[in-house]
């Protein structure tokens, strides 16, 4: 049963290659998938982060972290958002890691025949490493006829453990702001647009670009209560992936700049998952958390269980005082 787990650990390690890491909760790290969503939030600093922990039940939990920080303003540059994204991905019994920073900005522009409407584009630049552990991973030739010893070589080939490369990702969105609470978003990028080298053994194996399409909105049904549908469909190689699905919000106040309210829903991503999600916005404060089904043929091994994942967002708001056009000078005799 050991050698089987670190044998699907391998292999689920190693086809990660060509398919980018995922979050169910896509909304909350705009970042992993739209640099045109830079800088696109009410307030002046926006600070995000998520973790999600997946196939428990399988092998070594795959666990990513990722977190954000970004502006939505550029001192002297006019509608500019910059930000800064960074991931981390570990795999499995071989301890499969992937690092990946990224840079990006993103400039926005008031179309005058929509009203409330914007136009955004972004890019990013960033750099990833992946890496594997083979001392945490047993092979045949370690079994010396009576037990495991660890002392024997592998007899694995691998000329590298490691591998990093640049990337360059763009994209686009759109963003229209209605009456009352009504609003929608959509948004389309292009990573890895260059296909960088992706080979552990010095070869050429490119990765493939991953496309990124994403529309999102809300519809305020009465005073109290929201309904906020949304779809993300990405694409990659072979692989395809789409989330689809809504959340209700309630409002439970919004008097004086103060805000509170709960929402939860349920998602479906196409041939692998459902997932519910609850979360609470408390002022400034974005807190979600989401659990993944399995319904894949994987079922068998993972039990039905998934994904769990918690994700928060803090938006900073410098302090303006008040302007007051005019004043009133009192007279002194």
């Amino acid at each position: 049963m050991r050698y089987s787990c670190t044998i699907l650990a391998v292999l689920f390690a190693f086809a990660m290659h060509g398919q980018d890491i995922h979050f169910s909760q896509f909304k909350q790290m705009p970042l992993h998938y739209h640099p045109a969503l830079t800088g696109h939030f009410q307030g002046d600093v926006r600070v995000s982060g998520i973790q999600r922990t997946q196939w428990r039940s399988v092998t070594q939990a795959f666990v990513t972290f990722g977190a954000a920080a970004d502006f939505a303003h550029i001192e002297g540059l006019k509608d500019v958002g910059a930000g800064l994204y960074l991931m981390q991905d570990r795999a499995g019994d071989s301890e499969f890691n992937t690092f990946q920073i990224n840079t990006s900005i993103a400039k926005a522009y008031t179309l005058e025949n929509l009203p409330d409407a914007r136009l955004m584009f972004g890019a990013q630049i960033g750099f990833t490493q992946k890496s594997i552990n083979l001392d945490a991973l047993r092979f045949d030739n370690q079994w010396n006829g009576f037990s495991y010893d660890p002392s024997l070589a592998t007899g694995e080939d691998l000329p590298n453990t490691a591998v990093g490369m640049l990337q360059l990702n763009m994209g686009a969105a759109f963003h229209q702001k209605l009456e009352g609470r009504d609003q929608y978003t959509g948004a389309f990028s292009i990573f890895q647009w260059s296909t960088p080298n992706n080979s552990f053994y010095g070869e050429q194996l490119p990765l493939d670009a991953r496309w990124n399409f994403s529309a999102m909105g809300t519809k305020q049904i009465n005073d109290e209560w929201d309904i906020r549908p949304s779809i993300h469909v990405g694409l990659q190689g072979r692989f395809r992936e789409v989330l689809i699905g809504a959340d209700a919000r309630r409002i439970l106040m919004e008097d004086k700049g103060l805000w509170r309210a709960i929402y939860g829903g349920v998602f479906f991503r196409t041939r692998d998952a459902g997932y519910i999600l609850a979360g609470m916005e408390y002022d400034q404060w974005n807190i979600g958390l989401s659990y993944d089904i399995n319904y894949s043929d994987l079922t068998p091994a993972s039990n039905t269980k998934g994904g769990f994942e918690f994700s928060v967002v803090y938006i900073f708001e410098k302090f303006r005082p008040p302007s007051i056009p005019k004043r009133n000078c009192p007279d002194y005799l």
